[in-house]
């Protein structure tokens, strides 16, 4: 029972010690996945542009960009993952061992019946605790995912302008002026439309 507690406190802190890593590669993945996607919607919604202006092979530069840089904390989670895989399988292993020394060490004293339940149930217990330690934490990293969520539904959304009535005449003469327009897709990045001012006559 003593070493069943000691090896438990053993996987418990080895899942402790791979998911302090794992939660964030998991995050840096996500983060650096939407990149690519928003990017690879941008090429589609305006491939005739980009071909106009003959900036192919930009936009295939910042493709690879992206994805590079996705790809650091993906190939980082994985080996993770196995660094868990093994020492978990390194854990099972030894438990194996020491039930066969145990029962060794203990020939005389306990049945073929008896050593034979030991080690099969030596190997139950490995697996089932490797299992318990695997579930738990990709459940927890998993996790991100819903924290992302969470923190989308607590960014402030953009205002919109109270609702008014045109006249009934509207438009009077079809005349369009725009002056010193600055216009921004968010407020926290660059305006795309600085000190714009211009007239468009009726009928142009």
């Amino acid at each position: 029972m003593i070493a069943l507690v000691v090896l438990g406190w053993m996987y418990h802190r080895l899942g402790s010690i791979f998911l302090d890593g794992s939660r964030e590669l998991k995050r840096l993945t996500a983060l650096t996945m939407s990149p690519i996607l928003v990017h690879f919607e941008e090429a589609m919604d305006g491939f005739q542009v980009i071909r106009a202006f003959d900036v192919q092979s930009s936009f295939v530069e910042d493709n690879r960009r992206r994805i590079k840089a996705h790809m650091k904390p993906t190939v980082l989670g994985l080996a993770a993952s196995r660094w868990l895989g093994v020492r978990l399988g390194i854990l099972g292993n030894a438990l194996v061992l020491v039930t066969g020394l145990s029962v060794t060490l203990g020939y005389g004293y306990i049945s073929a019946g008896y050593a034979g339940l030991s080690i099969t149930w030596a190997l139950q217990i490995g697996e089932i605790l490797a299992w318990m330690v695997a579930t738990t934490t990709k459940t927890e990293t998993m996790m991100s995912s819903v924290e992302r969520v969470t923190e989308f539904t607590k960014l402030p959304t953009e205002g919109f302008a109270e609702e008014q009535s045109a006249p009934s005449s509207w438009p009077d003469h079809g005349t369009i002026h725009f002056e010193d327009v600055v216009l921004a897709y968010r407020s926290d990045q660059e305006p795309v439309l600085k000190q714009v001012s211009f007239s468009v006559a009726a009928g142009e």
